[in-house]
């Protein structure tokens, strides 16, 4: 058998070759690696940017259990992860380990986010099978009683309230 008739398998190929002519897809870390709370039942992300704190402070906490409330949702059925806190901001990666249909950015901006797009606040904007909201940080909704008031009509579109 001559070197001209040597015949490789896609199988072998891959194996000598794989690292070199295939990307090696990224695996996704363990849902267990991100720090977060909540029970995520319902596949809703909301995403905060606290600088000080692991997830959020206990006044803002129970800012946003009070909104969750609102739209008929408790701590179990939604999942936050505080942006600043993340080691590894990849957006598609913490998309795909947590499975969020609906994604909050409470001030984190989208294209910060890692969106290919930018959008106003109180948009609802669809994308890549999910639905969008970006707002203010917590913190300044919670003194403004005009932006209470828009992000309470921006969650009742969202949720169908």
């Amino acid at each position: 058998m001559s070197l001209n008739d040597v015949r490789l398998t896609p199988q072998l190929l891959a194996d000598l070759y794989g690292n070199v002519l295939i990307e090696p897809a990224a695996k996704p870390a363990p849902d267990g690696d991100l720090k977060k709370l909540g029970g995520n039942e319902k596949k809703i992300l909301i995403v905060v940017k606290n600088e000080q704190e692991t997830v959020l402070p206990e006044n803002e906490l129970t800012f946003l259990s009070s909104i969750l409330a609102a739209c008929k949702l408790t701590l179990n059925e939604v999942v936050i992860l505080n942006w600043s806190g993340l080691d590894k901001k990849e957006y598609k990666l913490i998309l795909h380990q947590l499975e969020s249909r609906f994604v909050l950015l409470f001030g984190v901006p989208p294209l910060q986010f890692g969106l290919p797009m930018d959008f106003p606040p109180f948009q609802i904007q669809a994308f890549d099978g999910r639905q969008y909201l970006f707002t203010p940080p917590l913190q300044k909704i919670q003194e403004h009683k005009g932006i209470k008031a828009e992000l309470w009509n921006a969650l009742k579109k969202l949720f169908m309230l």
